[in-house]
């Protein structure tokens, strides 16, 4: 008896093997057509890199939670303090620790970032949203009742924080922010550049005009 258990318990186990990788596998292939996800990969905190999908619903990339599967079909959740930076085509995310900020402009010396935010046209049809999209109870919300805008960054390589380009005092904190860049600050200063010149002022930052 003992020795008929040893034989079938391997024919048993293997089915199981077999059945495990391939749904991982079914996951990548049942989702790489969908149009809610994308090509692209993750960097961990190590800075390793994984390419696989990234949940997206062609409208407001998330800033907080990454739904990802991998080429090997794992799918894993997450949040925004477990990876470095996130992309997909052309675009690619950077994280703070608290927020997925979108690269606009990279630079040697400072880089330009960006924030997608949605707000109501209207009064949602039976349901709530957040800033990011996220829903706060049921409803349905279609893209045509949301104004999209996006809200500008800007964070020096020696800088551990993003500021926010805020029109606000732009005069007074971005000149001196600027400081040292002579050019940079003059302009602010007298007024030629406002808080609506910031990839402008980024690219000069980042130029010989600067050194």
């Amino acid at each position: 008896m003992k020795l008929i258990l040893k034989t079938l318990l391997p024919l048993c186990i293997i089915p199981l093997l077999i059945s495990c990788k391939s749904s991982h596998l079914n996951a990548y292939e049942k989702h790489k057509d969908d149009k809610n996800y994308i090509p692209g990969h993750i960097i961990d905190l190590k800075g390793n890199r994984t390419d696989g999908l990234v949940h997206y619903d062609g409208f407001l990339p998330s800033t907080d939670i990454i739904v990802f599967i991998t080429e090997k079909g794992e799918r894993n959740v997450y949040p925004v303090g477990a990876l470095k930076s996130y992309g997909f085509s052309y675009r690619n995310f950077i994280s703070d620790g608290n927020m997925f900020f979108e690269i606009v402009r990279d630079g040697k010396k400072a880089g330009l970032y960006k924030i997608t935010n949605v707000k109501e046209k209207s009064a949602p049809r039976g349901g709530d949203y957040n800033s990011n999209g996220k829903y706060l109870r049921a409803g349905r919300i279609k893209p045509e009742d949301r104004d999209y805008y996006d809200v500008f960054y800007v964070k020096k390589s020696t800088d551990t924080s993003f500021k926010r380009f805020r029109k606000a005092s732009f005069k007074h904190r971005f000149s001196k922010y600027f400081s040292d860049c002579d050019l940079i600050k003059t302009k602010i200063k007298k007024k030629e550049y406002t808080s609506r010149d910031f990839d402008e002022i980024v690219f000069v930052y980042n130029s010989n005009a600067c050194d």
